[in-house]
């Protein structure tokens, strides 16, 4: 089962991923990177469809990387 949605991160100075519903509201957050989103907010499972998710990371040597798109939440 696929549960949480986890990019694959380690090694990692700083970490920020969010998760943005399709009206752009911030539906999760976390700076750890084994910590992944369950679909759910507030706790309440959140509707089957598409989300938006950013990552902002910096690695070892200071460079910092950016990357973004889409979720497909099934229930």
């Amino acid at each position: 089962k696929n549960d949480n949605f986890l990019p694959s991160a380690s090694g990692l100075k700083s970490y920020i991923f969010k998760v943005y519903n399709r009206w752009g509201q911030k539906l999760f957050d976390s700076n750890v990177p084994e910590k992944g989103w369950d679909g759910n907010y507030n706790g309440v499972e959140c509707a089957a469809g598409v989300y938006v998710y950013s990552i902002e990371y910096t690695d070892y040597r200071d460079k910092v990387y950016t990357a973004a798109g889409t979720i497909h939440l099934l229930r």
